[in-house]
């Protein structure tokens, strides 16, 4: 193979990874903002972050306690997603908190804000009864 062919051969494979990686990054992002568009109205609404290990707590213990059978909510991840960080900001400040105390785990339930692992599991708890 000639070096001409070499060159050609890399760049159209570096091509097809970019154009790949480019199709991903795109789903990824219109799927976030269709996912925040259509929960504007829902009556609860779980923020957590993609990586948060507290948020992590909270997956496990509403799939252990099979809550999210019970109770119907909607999340939305807030790290990787402006607008739906700014609706949890948003939800915050009607409660009267601080943006700049805010922290995930994160529910807005019926206009009442929960947050920390305690506070939404337990708030989950008595929605599930």
């Amino acid at each position: 193979m000639t070096k001409w062919k070499k060159i050609a051969l890399g760049a159209l494979v570096m091509l097809v990874v970019a154009l790949a990686g480019y199709k991903t990054w795109q789903k990824m992002r219109s799927g976030s903002q269709t996912e925040q568009a259509t929960v504007s109205d829902a009556s609860m609404i779980l923020f957590y972050g993609e990586q948060c290990p507290h948020c992590q707590d909270v997956e496990k213990y509403i799939a252990d306690h099979q809550l999210d059978k019970k109770v119907s909510f909607s999340k939305l991840e807030v790290w990787s997603n402006k607008a739906n960080a700014n609706m949890m900001a948003q939800k915050a400040q009607a409660c009267g908190i601080k943006t700049d105390s805010l922290g995930v785990p994160f529910l807005w339930a019926t206009g009442k804000c929960y947050i920390g692992v305690n506070e939404v599991e337990n708030f989950l708890d008595s929605a599930a009864k």
